[in-house]
Formats: structure tokens, C-alpha cells, sequence
């Protein structure tokens, strides 16, 4: 599976890290470009969810073909859950929860970059 684009800027600023040549200002830059990927997939999330439910209502409208009967909740629910609409679904999901916990650990960082700054004597 290739990286999404904010894995690969995530990754390209540890490496900067590790090198210790990263300040305040560029764990801001990187939360602000972080948060517009969060409000692209975000959108997308949406576009994705209307999609799975388009294809779970014709799911869940079709009859068994060993019954001849309304297909079973949680027959339907395993079809569902094998297209590839739940399938982009799931993985918009798992994008916003990276990119959350990536910004949460990165306005941590900042702060104690923020912090560091003053307590040595730089204003």
C-alpha cells in the first residue's frame, strides 16, 4: 500500500527532526498543512459515506437466492462490508484518525519546542 501524501510530509519532517534542526515555527507549518489534508479527507468522508449507503440500500433491498426471502441483516451487512465503497470508506476513517493523532502529538511537540525556546532565555 503506498503512502498518503501526509504520511510522507510526517515522515519527511521526523527526519528533520532527528537532525535537530526544527523550530516552533516548523511544527506549526506542518500542523497547518496537516489540517488541510485532515479537511480534504474529511470531505471525502463524506462523499465516501454517501456512497457505501447508495450501495447498502440496494444490498439490503435484494432477496436471498436460497430463500426467495428479504436477505438476512447480517448476510447483507458481510456484503456490505466487502465492497470496495465500504472498503474506501474504512480507510478515509483510518486517514482521519492518523492524521488526529499526528496533530495532537505534533501541538505537543510545539509546545515543548515553544517552551525550550523561552526557558533559554530567547523571546
Amino acid at each position: 500500500m503506498s503512502k498518503q501524501a501526509y504520511q510522507i510530509e510526517y515522515d519527511e519532517f521526523v527526519a528533520e527532526y532527528r537532525k535537530g534542526i526544527t523550530d516552533a515555527e516548523d511544527v506549526g507549518a506542518l500542523i497547518v498543512r496537516l489540517a488541510q489534508h485532515f479537511m480534504t479527507i474529511n470531505i471525502e468522508l463524506g462523499e465516501k459515506w454517501r456512497n457505501m449507503v447508495k450501495v447498502a440500500a440496494e444490498i439490503n433491498s435484494q432477496m436471498d437466492d436460497n430463500t426467495g426471502k428479504a436477505i438476512a441483516a447480517n448476510k447483507a451487512q458481510t456484503k456490505i462490508d466487502a465492497t470496495p465503497e465500504a472498503m474506501d470508506l474504512y480507510t478515509a476513517k483510518i486517514d482521519i484518525e492518523n492524521l488526529e493523532q499526528l496533530l495532537n502529538a505534533l501541538k505537543s511537540l510545539q509546545r515543548g519546542v515553544t517552551n525550550d525556546y523561552h526557558h533559554m532565555g530567547n523571546t
